[in-house]
């Protein structure tokens, strides 16, 4: 065996070598390519824009959903009853496989293009003790395109909703209660004002010689009524007489 030949045997081996490496390397990015294409699909938090009804399907939904700031929307047909436009909510996007099993797909629902699914907690694989099961999550107060949040947040959330909610609750309750108080107290000052009144009433009436002065009064607006129209009568019988005697003068005259 000659030298030459050793040395295309040495070469040969580092060229295996090298095609390990390479073999390896392959391998390598296309694990971290996989693993980054699994979390970029990966639920996130999304804002519905716009809801509109499904014809002729009354528990679906066509909403506008914004998965990443400064990107369309796109579209997503829902049966959740609690997905609303001017709120945010946890989607998943096609090609992303929830904790019970469903696997996201592009797909037409009842004749719609549909991109996407809301989640609930069963999506998420987590309890529904406080959160319900057949509810989107909820998360007015997280950024959109930020990926899902803990259980923990989520119901801490929710628990902050439910305050709010339940003050909101309470200040209208106040506040009609208010109004009731005050309608009520008002018929209560006329009421009293109207029996300060009857009082003052009887007291005059109680008073020495009040009936008969008021008894007196009535005979004397009486009587001057009276002469105003006898006056009224005179006026008009002097008027009458003086027209009469012009004529006569005027007869007179024509006949000289």
């Amino acid at each position: 065996r000659s030298r030459n030949d050793d040395d295309d045997d040495d070469d040969d081996d580092d060229k295996d070598d090298d095609d390990d490496k390479d073999d390896k390397k392959d391998k390598k990015d296309k694990k971290e390519k996989e693993g980054k294409q699994k979390k970029k699909r990966g639920p996130t938090v999304c804002e519905v824009t716009e809801v509109s009804a499904v014809p002729k399907k009354e528990m679906l939904k066509l909403c506008k959903v914004v998965i990443h700031p400064g990107t369309d929307p796109v579209e997503i047909v829902t049966s959740a009853p609690n997905v609303s436009a001017g709120h945010k909510f946890i989607a998943a996007p096609p090609g992303y496989t929830t904790a019970n099993g469903v696997e996201v797909k592009a797909s037409r629902v009842a004749g719609l293009e549909s991109a996407g699914m809301f989640c609930g907690p069963k999506e998420m694989g987590w309890d529904t003790d406080i959160l319900d099961g057949d509810l989107a999550i909820m998360l007015d107060s997280a950024e959109v395109g930020s990926p899902a949040p803990s259980y923990e947040e989520a119901v801490a959330a929710f628990q902050q909703r439910e305050e709010a909610k339940q003050k909101k609750e309470e200040e209208a309750k106040a506040a009609a209660t208010a109004k009731d108080d005050k309608k009520k107290n008002g018929k209560k000052g006329k009421a009293a004002e109207d029996e300060d009144l009857d009082e003052l009433l009887a007291e005059f009436h109680a008073a020495d010689g009040f009936d008969a002065a008021l008894q007196e009064c009535k005979p004397v607006a009486a009587d001057a009524a009276q002469e105003d129209r006898a006056d009224d009568e005179t006026v008009n019988a002097k008027t009458l007489a003086n027209r009469k005697k012009k004529e006569k003068r005027k007869a007179k005259q024509q006949e000289k």
